[in-house]
């Protein structure tokens, strides 16, 4: 941006001047202070556009340069890798439209190293770093689809995005994250179920609560929230941190889907979708409060049951996971009103968040009145009996634990959880079942 006056013609204006900092070290390009470490938010992004070789593609060229421009960190460069800088690829997990692949970087991210001086100001790459690779099926010709996801990642996701790519020889486009060392949720639970404390599973819903809430405060909505696509990787103290993955189908609240089917894991889809009414925010909620329950567990939800339209009716029925023995009664309640039939009663990601931390607050720093001490006294009871519970269950040959479609036909208006209720054959006369998937 440019000024005139009657003694200097053409003074650039500087619109990052208060980002200016001596710590940051000097661009070699304007000679100013950088507007953060090792990064001038005034030239640093033009360089990048003006080495940039292309992708192949027009519109994701054009994705790149917007991206940059907007970029305030040199460690927050989304990148265009050249696919032969990846090794030692391992398929890790497949999915109905993505695989994901573990895969070494040779160059190792971007980082910066200190000069002479101690100062952290210099430009760098790291050590070759082992990422996750999530290959999106049938992604050639690039759609508005794979942007939409890129965006909502960048927009939503904990997750660290690095980049992009495309393998050479399916033309397949790859986003580039970081490695989920703990796997996913469903596995995480089942491996470290003993080892997990009321405190530990706490946090842990504390964590996908405040990514939630996040995806929700953007306008989005997940759609297909389960244990399988919640992320672990190690955090501070050896607390686990939990990311939500899979945002390829997560869209502004508002939007109709153009196919009137339901996508996801049975068990955890909001009644009123069941019933065919669009997602919203407290659809996302419900499929929390299945996760709660299935935190208390260990086992994901109707494990032995066959995944088909008379389980879809048993849920609208009021049918709900159950509760582990021992389970608070404040934790089986909150959970219970996420999966109200009404989904005008359920609280907000915001409410669950504050809620759930409220009590790993008093599990871990203590408790600071009368009240406290007893619902902390409830957690460390629940925390004995979790000790003898098993996590080994027979899985029902048809339980599918993966995303897919369905559509069901004629399914009865949604009630609230009654672990009372008993499903009978009878019920399910003269129903028409339309199976989508």
């Amino acid at each position: 941006m440019y000024f005139d006056n009657e003694n200097h013609q053409g003074i650039e204006l500087d619109e990052f001047q208060d980002k200016r900092n001596v710590e940051n070290g000097t661009c070699k390009s304007c000679k100013r202070f950088n507007t953060a470490k090792a990064w001038c938010q005034s030239c640093d992004p033009k360089k990048l556009i003006q080495e940039f070789k292309g992708t192949g593609n027009e519109a994701l060229n054009e994705f790149f340069k917007d991206l940059w421009l907007s970029t305030d960190c040199y460690t927050g460069v989304i990148e265009w890798i050249p696919f032969e800088d990846f090794n030692d690829m391992q398929e890790i997990g497949k999915g109905g439209f993505s695989t994901v692949y573990s895969a070494i970087l040779s160059n190792g991210l971007r980082e910066i190293k200190a000069d002479e001086n101690g100062k952290y100001v210099i430009q760098s790459r790291g050590l070759p770093k082992k990422l996750a690779l999530k290959n999106l099926t049938n992604s050639q010709n690039l759609s508005d689809d794979f942007l939409k996801e890129i965006k909502s990642h960048l927009k939503c996701s904990n997750l660290e995005l690095f980049g992009i790519t495309q393998n050479p020889r399916t033309k397949d486009y790859v986003m580039v994250t970081k490695f989920a060392d703990e796997g996913d949720l469903r596995s995480y639970i089942v491996l470290n179920f003993k080892q997990l404390k009321w405190a530990d599973k706490l946090f842990l819903l504390y964590n996908i609560a405040n990514n939630l809430q996040k995806i929700h405060r953007e306008g989005y909505i997940h759609r297909d929230l389960h244990s399988g696509n919640i992320l672990q990787t190690k955090g501070f103290l050896d607390y686990a941190l939990s990311y939500i993955a899979d945002l390829g189908l997560s869209q502004p609240s508002g939007r109709t889907p153009e196919d009137d089917s339901v996508y996801g894991v049975l068990p955890y889809v909001a009644t009123e979708v069941l019933n065919g009414h669009p997602y919203t925010s407290a659809s996302d909620i419900y499929s929390f409060g299945v996760l709660m329950t299935e935190i208390t567990t260990g086992i994901v939800p109707f494990k032995d049951i066959l995944h088909d339209f008379k389980l879809a009716y048993k849920i609208c029925k009021g049918l709900r996971p159950k509760f582990a023995k021992g389970t608070p009664e404040c934790y089986i309640q909150l959970a219970n009103q996420c999966m109200d039939a009404d989904p005008s009663n359920r609280p907000t990601a915001e409410d669950i968040k504050e809620k759930v931390y409220y009590w790993h607050k008093i599990l871990k720093f203590g408790a600071n009145n009368e009240e406290e001490n007893m619902r902390k006294e409830l957690f460390e009871t629940a925390d004995q009996i979790a000790q003898t519970l098993s996590t080994t269950s027979k899985k029902h040959p048809q339980a599918v634990f993966s995303s897919r479609s369905f559509k069901y036909s004629n399914l009865p208006k949604s009630v609230n959880s009654s672990n009372s209720y008993e499903y009978h054959n009878s019920d399910m006369q003269d129903i028409e079942i339309s199976d989508g998937t």
